[in-house]
């Protein structure tokens, strides 16, 4: 059978930074607790089987810059570690309590086995470097990396400070040269947005391809003539692959998609929300409800006796992941002959959808995986950076302001709840602009405070807390982070002006705060600022000059 098109898959993978050394436990650590436990450390183990059962298959991650900090530090491994312990005695207790439901303990043994298991793998065959796991499998060829903006910004609302972009952009793709050792060709977008002139500024970094909303496309101009089943090229000359919405409908919704399955597990039903917290607090370390990874019930539970059955999950899940395979094949073979070429569908997906918001995720991606390796004559994986190698020739588009979030544009965040953010950062960039000069060459405390700086700098343009505004899930939280960053900016700034530095505060800033330790931080913004060039007075833009590389 002739092979008739293409499918690159994509798992965005990234968390916002979060580390308390300060406190004995943080509840909001176990964000990244919980995705190792239910994403990351599946997803690594089932790509590792598949190289080693000869399974050649392909897909791309892009792991940012935030969580190869968290997964690098000693802290939060050891806190990992200790929240294994914490969760495998709370299931060996659920074991106990469940005497008189045979269904249910099976359940909980293996919550308690999966929280063993995932305990030996992180320091018995990982060793705790997740990152050099991950590259192995980069070097096999089967997993393709992607760097990523320093902090996830979302990008277009920074543009008007260009050198807050460069530096983002910057600090990205080295953190990513830091942990793979060798220089990216893909680019991930934070919230897949894009404005024009951010496609020139990744080409001057090196950068060959990106990824965007389908809309992006769609509204470019000219208008796409192959749509999202082939890549276009920015007039920069940076490739942009667009996003296929069919594929993504079928995996992401639960609705009509494959998660709304009632016999896969219910992941709102964690025994964290159902148990009272003085019982629970032993085990989670908290005094409010917190996801524990004990679930019992499936999503068509309508009974108290109803119980997650993990036998018929696995069954719908191979059905499901037949489906899939069945359904690129017919929309590719469709395509081939609408088109007259071969098409690539673009499945753009968060990585924490494959286990912690869908349990059965990474069970379907290693089945879809699998079948997609077995009948890649209709269908074959492919990279972006395959793909280019070989069609190199697409067609010239400008694509339109977008983004993957609501409405395709970046309403999200930047509208009434979290609009403040950007006059506190903007105005703190304008003075950081105006001392870089002095505060650098001065050396020693001043470059060390500076340096500080920065990291707040980058820590308060984290998108994720714009979001978390937005959905007010964690407002407290997300608020407290925020003040915490600009306020910590503002006084760096004032104290770097008066020439009287904080030595112990700043310590301890240091310490609390200390992403991007390994880079050198004044450095790139200093590179960042000569990349910009004024135009008009009041004005600045990027320059286009491809020296500076």
């Amino acid at each position: 059978m002739e092979e008739k098109g293409y499918l690159l898959i994509v798992l965005h993978t990234h968390l916002p930074f979060v580390r308390h050394p300060e406190l004995d436990s943080a509840g909001e650590e176990g964000w990244l607790f919980e995705a190792l436990v239910e994403c990351y450390l599946p997803l690594l183990e089932t790509f590792e089987r598949l190289v080693e059962g000869g399974v050649s298959f392909r897909i791309s991650m892009s792991l940012t810059p935030p969580l190869l900090e968290m997964w690098a530090d000693p802290l939060l491994q050891e806190r990992f570690l200790r929240y294994l312990d914490d969760r495998e005695r709370l299931a060996e207790r659920e074991i106990g309590r469940l005497g008189g439901e045979p269904d249910a303990r099976r359940l909980a043994r293996m919550a308690r086995d999966r929280f063993v298991r995932s305990g030996r793998l992180f320091r018995d065959r990982w060793h705790g470097d997740l990152a050099v796991a991950f590259g192995r499998l980069f070097d096999s060829g089967n997993l393709e990396i992607l760097a990523s903006a320093a902090t996830h910004a979302l990008l277009p609302l920074w543009y008007t400070c260009p050198e807050a972009v460069e530096l983002q952009v910057r600090v990205g793709i080295r953190r990513f040269e830091q942990a793979f050792e060798r220089f990216p060709l893909g680019f991930w977008l934070p919230e897949c947005a894009y404005s024009p002139g951010l496609d020139a500024l990744l080409v001057r970094a090196g950068i060959r391809y990106t990824f965007l909303e389908a809309q992006s496309l769609f509204h470019g101009e000219p208008r796409p003539r192959l749509g999202v089943y082939a890549p276009i090229h920015c007039p920069s000359g940076l490739a942009a692959f667009g996003r296929d919405w069919h594929s993504h409908e079928l995996v992401w919704h639960k609705e009509g998609g494959y998660p709304g399955e009632p016999a896969y597990l219910d992941q709102s039903r964690d025994i964290g929300y159902d148990l009272p917290v003085e019982e629970l607090r032993p085990f989670t370390r908290c005094d409010h409800p917190v996801p524990t990874g004990l679930r019992y019930r499936h999503l068509g539970s309508a009974h108290a006796s109803d119980f997650y059955d993990p036998d018929l999950a696995f069954r719908r899940c191979d059905t499901h992941a037949d489906h899939f395979v069945a359904s690129c094949q017919r929309r590719v073979e469709d395509l081939h002959a609408l088109l007259g070429r071969r098409p690539v569908l673009v499945a753009l997906f968060d990585t924490e959808h494959f286990g912690h918001w869908w349990h059965e995720g990474p069970t379907w991606l290693d089945l879809t995986l699998r079948k997609l390796a077995c009948n890649q004559k209709t269908v074959r994986l492919i990279t972006g950076a395959e793909y280019l190698e070989a069609y190199p020739t697409h067609q010239v588009v400008q694509p339109h302001l977008s983004s993957w979030g609501y409405q395709g544009y970046c309403e999200t965040w930047l509208m009434g709840r979290n609009h403040w953010i950007y006059p506190a950062v903007f105005k703190a960039l304008e003075e950081l602009r105006e001392l870089e000069p002095g505060a650098s060459a001065g050396g020693g405390l001043s470059r060390t405070a500076l340096e500080q700086a920065l990291r707040e700098l980058l820590l308060a343009q984290s998108s994720d807390w714009a979001f978390i505004l937005h959905t007010q899930t964690m407002l407290p939280y997300a608020t407290r982070r925020l003040e915490t960053h600009i306020g910590n900016l503002e006084l760096l700034l004032g104290q770097l002006r008066s020439g009287s530095i904080d030595r112990a505060w700043l310590g301890t800033l240091r310490e609390r705060d200390n992403l991007f330790a390994g880079l050198e931080l004044t450095d790139l913004y200093r590179r960042a600022l000569a990349s910009v060039v004024p135009s008009e007075p009041g004005q600045a833009v990027t320059s286009h000059d491809k020296s500076e590389t």
